[in-house]
């Protein structure tokens, strides 16, 4: 997405797939969400519930389709955790599977728990390498159609002993011979391998590419359809983790891999004076690790991994801890602007499944986003100078989505911003806008001039809206 302000105009080229950077209006600062921790009211962007001033045609609620989603590319990360088998749960009744469910998640990025004394019984009892209930949440996770990533990480002794040191050769091959039990044992249901979790935080850079290499070949040959990601920093935030990140991608064994996978939001928003540049900067810099892992030879996917907005009712050290309106919209805007610069989405956050109106528009994403591409699209917008982001979709129907909100500090209550929005090269019989928040829908009145689609006096808010072109 590349966008310039030309007068009172704001020109958007909407591309799909390697977009560039978008450049940002200036905005006047907005006071600080995170210390907003009263109950939520309900959005609301006009008075009456419209999103068009003027327009009388009915706020409906949002119609989704029966089926469930099949291929949206968001997905989620947790632990499956091990049970001893006496007091083990039904898989299939398990959180981790029923959530996926009722969000509407199509991948999972999990990982097993590392060698340690058993904390559901007598802490003696040392915990199997696998166990029946992570074999049939595996199981049923496949037999489900849900694309799975597995973390490939080995300990001796547990997380909190001893850390194995891939500067050793024996170490090394210690790691290999678990690539080779894990992938003998699930290999007929695991759709991609990630290599270590966050290596930053224990594996110096030239052990880790090492290991990647000495990796990659037993991967492909036990597994010749599986995909391989690698990443190993934390959050790009960072700037330990970011340069961690670009030696990774700017190395030869990026050539090598199918995915690259990075950690790019704990609790970072325009809210924080502290992230603010951070995020206003972030599409520039996911562009630019896209671009140096082609100079070197990648040509595969990117998955944005465990972003979550933390509220009162899930807090922990990260910063930030929101209202559940404005994390549910910070949820939002990742989610779509993720996909919009063709990056796998994928959240995370204990319980956010468990906060309605996180869930709500997480879910509504999840359906309304289903097989959606992102496309190249030309797209002006004349209105206040505030930050906007934009971008756009096609559906395998034929029609097309424009995603639009305003990219500042997001607020409990925001009025939306009056907009007048045109779209080139598209034809359609009809426009209507969907809340992915509030989850209404409403028929637009538009002007069409030749392959020129006009909407005026529309409220852009605080998070994503989608304009279907049908």
């Amino acid at each position: 997405m590349n966008r310039a302000i030309v007068g009172g105009l704001l020109i958007v080229t909407l591309v799909g797939g390697c977009a560039g950077p978008p450049t940002r209006t200036p905005t006047a600062a907005t006071p600080s969400a995170s210390a907003s921790l009263s109950a939520p009211p309900s959005p609301a962007p006009a008075a009456d519930g419209t999103l068009q001033a003027g327009n009388p045609q009915p706020v409906i609620p949002l119609e989704l389709a029966a089926a469930p989603p099949t291929a949206n590319r968001i997905g989620d990360f947790f632990p499956i955790e091990w049970w001893p088998e006496a007091l083990a749960p039904d898989p299939a009744d398990d959180w981790s599977i029923t959530h996926l469910e009722q969000v509407g998640l199509t991948w999972a990025r999990i990982g097993l728990d590392p060698v340690e004394a058993c904390w559901r019984c007598d802490a003696s009892v040392p915990e199997p390498e696998f166990d029946p209930f992570q074999d049939r949440t595996i199981d049923i996770l496949a037999e489900r159609g849900i694309t799975t990533v597995l973390i490939l990480r080995e300990w001796d002794d547990g997380w909190t002993t001893r850390k194995p040191d891939y500067s050793k050769e024996a170490d090394i091959q210690g790691f290999l011979e678990y690539v080779r039990r894990t992938i003998g044992r699930y290999g007929d249901r695991i759709d991609w391998y990630e290599i270590l979790n966050e290596a930053v935080i224990y594996v110096e850079p030239p052990d880790y590419l090492e290991l990647v290499r000495r990796t990659v070949p037993v991967i492909r040959e036990l597994d010749p359809t599986a995909k391989i990601v690698i990443g190993g920093a934390s959050a790009p935030f960072h700037e330990r983790d970011r340069d961690y990140l670009f030696g990774v991608v700017g190395s030869d064994v990026v050539g090598l891999v199918d995915a690259i996978g990075l950690h790019p939001f704990y609790g970072m928003s325009p809210s924080l004076p502290e992230t603010r540049d951070y995020y206003a900067n972030y599409p520039a810099l996911l562009a630019e690790i896209r671009a140096t892992a082609a100079a070197n030879g990648f040509d595969g996917e990117i998955l944005a991994e465990e972003m979550v907005w933390r509220t009162e009712r899930n807090a922990n050290q990260e910063p930030g801890v929101y209202s559940e309106v404005v994390a549910a919209k910070y949820y939002a805007r990742a989610i779509l602007m993720h996909l919009g610069m063709d990056v796998w989405a994928g959240i995370a956050g204990e319980n956010y499944d468990e906060i309605p109106i996180i869930a709500r528009v997480v879910r509504n994403l999840a359906w309304l986003i289903d097989r959606a591409a992102p496309v190249d699209l030309q797209v002006s917008i004349q209105g206040p100078a505030v930050e906007y982001a934009s971008y756009a979709f096609a559906l395998p129907d034929g029609s097309h989505y424009l995603a639009l909100w305003t990219d500042g500090a997001a607020v409990d209550e925001d009025p939306g911003v009056p907009i007048t929005v045109s779209v080139w090269g598209v034809q359609a019989d009809s426009v209507e806008v969907l809340d992915t928040l509030r989850g209404v829908q409403q028929e637009l009145m538009v002007a069409a001039a030749g392959e020129v689609i006009t909407v005026e006096d529309l409220l852009v808010p605080d998070y994503p809206i989608l304009l279907r072109l049908r």
